[in-house]
């Protein structure tokens, strides 16, 4: 009994010794970790401590110069004066303006709308002397004696159309004088005017010398016919020209200059067509030469023209 006693005890001295042993391993185990985290965290810190100052210490020095402060006058004086084209430093000059003076185009615009008006109500009123005057000019009909009688015969209407005619030849000399920037000393406005009167009386007095003509020299028959065919293509050509009137009057320039070749180029071709249409009824009248012909549509129809032209050189 006693040895059970005393070998109980002896294990339980043991087992708390052996506890014991164990706790004193554990605390000194904790304090080892302890300082080893203190010693890494110091360690840690340094190599920052360290960065910042290497980092201070290589910092350029940098000097700032000193700025020197202009005011905004002597700022706008400097460059205001390096500005040649102003020309600000020369002395100022008295000098007056005139207005410009702009020509404008209204009141031939309206002129044109006239002339154009004036074509559409002889076009509406006489469709029908008009549609026998291109086929009379065409030869498109068999009964080409027959209409020539009927357009004989239409007194007012051909009066009208020839009256047509010198309006747009006067708008269309303007156009050109203005076109050669010829200067006859005219108002513009009155250079339509005075171009259609003379057109007019040109013709008027064309008219009576024909037909005074033809009652000197019994050659009546010669001279209608004549007149007939010149004042025929008077009025082909009076309605050719209104497109070319418009796109000089208002296109730009090289289109107007184009209108204005071509248009020469009609008028010209026009007026040797009538040469030529005109000497054949003419020669079956009276047995005419064509040199003779020829020396009379010279005298009848170039010389005046060319008197115009002198008085125009001459005097404007």
């Amino acid at each position: 009994m006693l040895f059970f006693i005393v070998d109980g005890w002896h294990f339980c001295s043991k087992a708390s010794l052996t506890f014991a042993s164990f706790m004193i391993r554990f605390f000194i185990f904790i304090v080892c970790c302890l300082m080893g985290i203190v010693a890494g965290a110091q360690d840690t810190l340094r190599p920052v401590t360290d960065t910042t100052q290497q980092v201070a210490d290589t910092i350029p020095v940098v000097t700032i110069a000193p700025v020197t402060v202009v005011s905004y006058e002597r700022a706008q004086v400097a460059v205001l004066s390096k500005l040649k084209g102003l020309n600000l430093q020369s002395k100022a000059e008295f000098l007056i303006q005139e207005p410009k003076a702009v020509a404008g185009k209204d009141w031939l615009f309206y002129y044109l709308l006239g002339v154009l008006l004036l074509f559409g109500a002889l076009r509406l009123t006489y469709a029908r002397y008009f549609k026998d005057l291109f086929r009379f000019f065409f030869r498109t009909s068999l009964r080409v004696n027959q209409i020539r009688e009927q357009l004989v015969q239409s007194g007012l209407q051909s009066l009208l159309f020839n009256v047509f005619f010198a309006v747009a030849f006067g708008i269309y000399l303007f156009l050109l004088l203005k076109h050669y920037k010829s200067d006859i000393g005219i108002s513009e406005w009155l250079l339509p005017l005075t171009g259609t009167a003379v057109l007019m009386l040109l013709y008027l007095g064309k008219y009576l010398f024909l037909q005074l003509s033809g009652w000197l020299f019994s050659m009546k028959t010669a001279a209608e016919t004549y007149t007939f065919i010149v004042f025929l293509i008077n009025k082909v050509a009076g309605i050719a020209i209104l497109p070319f009137i418009i796109l000089i009057a208002f296109a730009p320039t090289y289109l107007a200059d184009m209108a204005v070749n071509i248009s020469l180029i009609l008028v010209s071709g026009l007026f040797l067509y009538r040469f030529l249409r005109a000497y054949q009824p003419v020669y079956a009248e009276i047995k005419l030469e064509r040199l003779h012909f020829f020396v009379f549509f010279l005298a009848v129809e170039i010389a005046p023209l060319l008197l115009i032209y002198k008085v125009l050189v001459l005097y404007f």
